[in-house]
């Protein structure tokens, strides 16, 4: 939980509708290719790369970092109407406002390979229309959710140390770096509101046992949700289901109901 938070300041710091027939016509690499290549993504920390499959459809791919929101606004126009995702995630302010970005334009945003945690949480909930292709979507938890597991006071004065330690930081500079995630924490709580999911999607994945009773003592990377459960939370919209094969392929330790 506190990974979540920490990524987030310090990147701070040192910083519609398509048819699924037409959708199908994006696909060109079989499900081999496919895994290979998130596993070859994963293996370099591949920082996402966002790039016109045609007039009308963008692909984002590899990982959401610092500076991804910017490498999205050079290639998005109102010409664009489909999103493809391939991504495990990454730094939660940049995917954030990339999904409020597609949420205004109101896009279809299509799961082609992963939609994993900040994707999951910002990109593919952010699409008016929900397409999972191939592949799969999967959550644990979010900032709120983080930020509630935390002692923030204890964590801001340790936060602070290793910053002024690390990179002689200023106390100016700290409390810009607070008020940024403050503001990021804002926005999140404005962005569920607006798309009607409810936070307790991420509260309950933010637990390494992603819903089962902890004495059981199991634990999972990810919450895969069914369709159904999807509309519990508030998800709408959604065509298709995640591959629960495609996750073992990929050797992730998922819950699915």
């Amino acid at each position: 939980m506190k990974k979540i938070i920490t990524t987030l300041l310090v990147i701070t710091f040192i910083a519609i509708n398509i048819d699924i027939t037409k959708s199908e016509t994006l696909i060109k690499d079989t499900e081999k290719e496919l895994i290979d290549n998130i596993m070859l993504i994963k293996k370099n920390k591949k920082k996402a790369v966002f790039s016109l499959i045609d007039k009308n459809t963008m692909k984002i791919e590899g990982y959401i970092l610092g500076g991804s929101y910017d490498d999205y606004l050079k290639v998005i126009n109102n010409d664009i109407k489909t999103i493809v995702v391939n991504s495990g995630g990454g730094d939660t302010d940049n995917g954030l406002r990339i999904g409020m970005d597609i949420n205004t334009r109101g896009l279809t945003v299509i799961v082609d390979g992963i939609a994993m945690s900040s994707a999951a949480n910002y990109i593919f909930l952010a699409g008016r229309k929900k397409i999972i292709k191939r592949g799969i979507v999967g959550f644990h938890g979010n900032a709120q959710a983080a930020s509630r597991k935390t002692d923030l006071d204890k964590y801001k004065k340790e936060l602070k140390k290793d910053l002024q330690d690390r990179y002689k930081i200023t106390e100016k500079n700290f409390n810009e770096i607070i008020d940024g995630f403050t503001k990021h924490l804002e926005m999140e709580k404005e962005f569920y509101k607006n798309i009607g999911v409810s936070q307790d999607l991420f509260d309950l994945t933010q637990n390494p046992e992603k819903g089962l009773e902890s004495r059981l003592g199991f634990q999972f990377d990810f919450l895969i949700p069914s369709n159904t459960t999807m509309e519990k939370f508030g998800i709408k919209n959604v065509e298709g289901e995640s591959d629960l094969n495609f996750a073992k392929q990929l050797g992730i330790n998922i819950i699915y109901y």
